[in-house]
């Protein structure tokens, strides 16, 4: 998906947490003034971890509709799954700049870390959700003319970067470089250093798909 849908995509997922913020400060609004730290970071999670996700993931569903034509769908393949450990740095900063306030404030103690700790682990065992979810309930289609990647997709996408990783959209052969084959996992590459495809081959598939995707101009990289 090119990077104007995404700047667009993103913007519909903000635009829907901003307005709805408002209403979710009001419902969860309450006199108790002990850690408020803690429960605004609930807020914020549950806007932008829920809330944020599932408009991205909808509106992905929509823009992708019209290239879903079943009787152009040759098959299809699973996406690759991330790794835990590429996402432990980002959770340890989220963790931080959690508890360093709670220490500023002279907040911080057994009870606090303790409701802390059970208050992140919650949330992580929610994003790794989504993520399962989306790695499970995500398809990679190879039509005629083109790789469709489709699904139940809630990743979080910041349009910041085009190195982008299995991003659901519709890439035409045209816009494929070349593609790799290690470990039964097929990565292909995307024109203009523009990210990657990578996803799960079958070991008995593996001739036939290779096969396939010469026919449509798109090579190995390591072939000589």
């Amino acid at each position: 998906m090119n990077n104007s849908k995404r700047v667009m995509i993103f913007t519909i997922a903000l635009m829907s947490v901003i307005i709805l913020l408002p209403f979710i400060l009001t419902f969860t609004y309450t006199n108790k003034t002990a850690y408020l730290q803690i429960r605004y970071s609930n807020i914020l999670f549950f806007s932008f971890v829920i809330i944020f996700s599932l408009v991205q993931s909808l509106v992905r569903i929509f823009i992708t509709s019209k290239y879903y034509i079943k009787d152009k769908i040759l098959f299809s393949l699973k996406l690759s799954p991330s790794k835990l450990y590429n996402r432990l740095v980002f959770y340890f900063q989220l963790i931080a700049m959690s508890i360093i306030p709670l220490i500023k404030n002279n907040s911080f103690n057994n009870f606090s870390f303790s409701l802390l700790t059970f208050n992140f682990t919650i949330w992580i065992t929610i994003i790794e959700l989504f993520l399962y979810i989306s790695y499970k309930y995500t398809k990679v289609y190879f039509m005629t003319d083109g790789i469709l990647i489709r699904g139940l997709d809630l990743r979080m996408d910041l349009p910041i970067n085009d190195d982008i990783r299995s991003h659901s959209g519709f890439y035409p052969y045209f816009d494929i470089e070349n593609f790799t084959i290690k470990n039964n996992i097929l990565k292909l590459q995307i024109y203009g250093n523009r990210g990657y495809i990578e996803v799960i081959i079958p070991s008995d598939k593996v001739k036939h798909i290779k096969t396939y995707l010469e026919s449509k101009k798109i090579y190995c990289k390591n072939a000589h």
